[in-house]
Formats: C-alpha cells, structure tokens, sequence
C-alpha cells in the first residue's frame, strides 16, 4: 500500500510539473509570436518609408520632364526636333514603367503590412485571453506579463 501511494505521489508531481512546465511554454510562445509579428510589421513600415520618398523624387521628375517636353513638343516647328521630342518622350515613358513598378511595390507593402497587422492582433488576442483563463491567469501574475495593445487595423 505505501508503495502504491509513493508511486501515486511521484506521477502526481510529475503530471503538475509537466503542467507546468507547458502552461509556461505556451505564455512564453503567445508572447514570442505577437513579437515577432509586430517586428515583421516593423520591418515593411521601414522598407515603405524608404520606397515613399524615392517614388516622390521620381514622381516629380517625370512631371517636371513631361512638362518641358510638352511645351518643347509646341514650340518645335520642324519635323527632325518634334522626332526627338518624341524620341526623348519614349525614354520617358520606360521611366514611367519603373515609377509604376514602384507603386505596385508599395500597394504590395502596404497589403503585407495590413496581413501583418491582422496577424498580431490576432496573436496579442490569444496572449491576452490568457488573463483569463484559469490557470494561465495565475502564472501571468506569477511571472508579471501585462497585457499586449491591438493595433488599429491597417487599410
């Protein structure tokens, strides 16, 4: 009989601290996930602030450029000039495609960057549930988590 109750004992301890142990793993993975999602969002909003500025110098180039041959093209009277106007105007269209390449990267950006905000909330919702949940809730206390903040979507 005493060695049945020592044997209970021992599976008893063993069972809670295997309960334990993934009770704390799983707050330690809710937690990692919601980070890591938020510096995936990190990561696009600084790829964006580096394409914005660079689509904004070539925006204002191309117009600036299709002005002046728009008015060359008006003020050209022989047959040879309005040509290379003409020439210089399908250059200018070919940066037309990479300014427009670049706006594609940037709608793509910002669709990546609104799939990563819904991953995180998503993750901060299931970190947070763990508040409460019994008893996840005790081990939040017990290791001194806050709550993580939504982040209002993105469109």
């Amino acid at each position: 009989m005493l060695l049945i109750t020592i044997i209970f004992m021992i599976m008893l301890v063993v069972y809670i601290g295997i309960t334990i142990f993934y009770i704390h793993h799983k707050i330690i993975n809710l937690r990692s996930y919601a980070e890591k999602a938020y510096a995936n969002i990190d990561v696009l909003l600084l790829k964006r602030a580096e394409l914005v500025p660079q689509l904004l110098v070539l925006d204002q180039r191309e117009s600036a450029q299709m002005k002046e041959l728009m008015n060359a093209l008006l003020i050209q009277q022989s047959i040879n000039s309005k040509v290379e106007v003409h020439n210089k105007m399908h250059d200018l269209l070919k940066n037309c495609a990479v300014i427009n390449n670049g706006h594609q990267q940037l709608m793509h950006l910002n669709a990546g960057i609104a799939h990563r905000v819904t991953i995180y909330n998503e993750s901060v919702l299931l970190y947070n549930s763990c508040f409460k949940a019994f008893p996840y809730s005790y081990f939040m206390k017990i290791l001194n988590l806050l709550p993580m903040a939504a982040l209002r979507e993105f469109s």
